[in-house]
């Protein structure tokens, strides 16, 4: 074997490591990919890898560069990108995020960053990645998103596209879908999942393969169009993978509904993320077509022990109450020791009622939630100065101007609608009037306040929220969870909502 050189960023062979002093870092990306010629830096035009790189070096105080899992085209979007780079520079994950946020644009953010072992590499150590492609079938087009779902003047016929997403599947020669310029050695790939599913008004495609050629998603999202459209028939995507030619497929589907959601490692990146796509909620299926299932979030876990049981009851979310006059308050050590035995697939909440901002970080920093709950009587320029995602949570008192307040706040994670109380934040066990909730949103509506096991299929009809939220109501005393209640509310909420 000849001699190894190190580059920066390169695959570490067996038996070898980094150079003394030099460590590997990983970190997860979202962007909005509107106003960029792709991920890949290019010298005539603005890309989101010389942005992360230029927020990096100013991290490390020197210049770096990076390696990503997949190189997304012009005006791509990725709510779940990896990258990693090499840096003599030491610096905590937490760092990393805080300080390359600060020097990014608003369209691009890290949400996560740590130390990896030398030979990790986004690229050629993924396994797998997953793209969703956002469709608006409307017969006026969308002002609202406009860069970020594609527009389709006539109705797309779901149950079709659906059944035509089972000739992708398996290893296959995937020259129809194959754009012209695709640097690949071979075009075979293997899809693992095809599917397509309704998310309101949107309709979307979400699919799973070992790798992508050039335009592939694109391309498959153009063909599938046309099959729901009436055009072509579902065995015309059969036809297409088997004469091998692009000539004879459908035109390339714009790039702004594209999104690379998720990519997925033989190794834990231990990072602890949002469920895929992250503005789209978790699916479930219900025969041939995927339909939304409201989640469920099990709040004021006090110990390990809670943890583990609702999630193996299929809790969606966990919230920990970091506020000392609550009967479930668990302090930031106890929260910590909690949130490691949270899975990545289920949401850690930290909930904090006017914690100073100083508390706020050290939350941030020790605990590593994936969203903080606001429940006190924050201002929104107090929520927003962490640039971390958060829930909002508002209490339905008399004359609240619930359009004002939720204008007020940009809670990526959601609102949170409780019964009000003027003696406490929350945790009352009291149930509001759902009448008084907006019917046309264009948020996360997530429900909380008096819900049992057997009001919450009511509420997950009337209100349609994306989410529930129950602490009190699944308890056999305060702080104590009951695993039969615990198991009996996400059932009905589930069942409710077609899960």
């Amino acid at each position: 074997m000849p001699d190894w050189v190190y580059t920066p960023n390169c695959r570490i062979p067996e038996g070898q490591c980094l150079p003394s002093g030099t460590q590997r870092y990983a970190a997860v990306v979202q962007y909005d990919g509107s106003a960029f010629c792709g991920f890949q830096k290019q010298t005539h035009s603005p890309s989101v890898q010389a942005e992360l790189e230029r927020a990096l070096g100013y991290v490390a105080n020197r210049p770096l560069s990076l390696s990503c899992a997949g190189r997304t085209d012009t005006a791509v979007h990725a709510s779940h990108q990896v990258i990693h780079f090499d840096s003599s520079a030491k610096r905590s994950g937490y760092n990393w995020v805080q300080g390359a946020n600060s020097q990014l644009p608003a369209s691009i953010a890290l949400l996560w960053a740590d130390q990896v072992e030398d030979d990790f590499h986004a690229r050629y150590s993924a396994t797998s990645r997953t793209y969703r492609y956002v469709m608006a079938p409307n017969r006026a087009r969308t002002a609202i998103l406009a860069d970020g779902v594609t527009w389709v003047k006539f109705p797309l016929d779901a149950e079709v596209m659906q059944e035509a997403c089972q000739y992708l599947l398996g290893e296959q020669d995937f020259s129809a879908f194959r754009g012209a310029g695709c640097q690949s050695l071979s075009p075979f790939r293997n899809v693992t999942a095809a599917n397509i599913y309704q998310c309101g008004q949107l309709l979307v495609f979400e699919v799973s393969a070992n790798a992508f050629v050039l335009h592939m998603v694109r391309n498959i999202v153009g063909a599938l169009m046309e099959v729901g459209l009436g055009r072509q028939r579902p065995n015309w995507i059969k036809q297409l993978l088997t004469d091998g030619d692009r000539r004879r497929s459908a035109a390339t589907a714009p790039p702004n509904g594209l999104y690379l959601v998720d990519v997925t490692y033989l190794s834990s990146l231990s990072y602890h993320g949002y469920p895929k796509g992250r503005y789209f909620c978790q699916i479930s299926c219900n025969n041939r077509v995927f339909i939304m299932s409201v989640q469920v979030k099990i709040c004021g876990i006090t110990n390990i022990e809670q943890a583990l049981m609702v999630q193996q009851a299929g809790a969606d979310a966990l919230g920990l109450v970091i506020y000392s006059k609550s009967p479930r308050y668990v302090n930031i050590e106890q929260a910590t020791e909690i949130r490691a035995v949270i899975k990545p697939q289920t949401l850690a909440v930290a909930l904090l009622v006017n914690a100073d901002a100083v508390f706020v970080e050290k939350v941030i920093e020790q605990v590593q939630p994936d969203l903080l709950q606001f429940h006190g009587d924050e201002t929104a320029a107090f929520c927003q100065q962490f640039n971390f995602p958060f829930i909002r949570a508002i209490r339905m008192r008399e004359g609240l101007d619930l359009n004002a307040e939720i204008a007020a706040y940009n809670a990526e994670g959601g609102f949170l609608f409780d019964a009000w109380s003027d003696k406490h934040y929350g945790g009352t066990g009291h149930q509001f009037d759902w009448s008084r909730l907006p019917r046309q949103r264009d948020f996360r509506l997530i429900l909380a306040g008096g819900l049992r096991p057997d009001n919450v299929s009511q509420a997950v009809v009337e209100v349609k929220p994306q989410m529930v939220d129950v602490s009190g109501g699944v308890e056999s005393s305060a702080g104590i969870k009951d695993p039969q209640k615990v198991a009996a509310f996400i059932a009905n909420a589930k069942q409710a909502s077609g899960g």
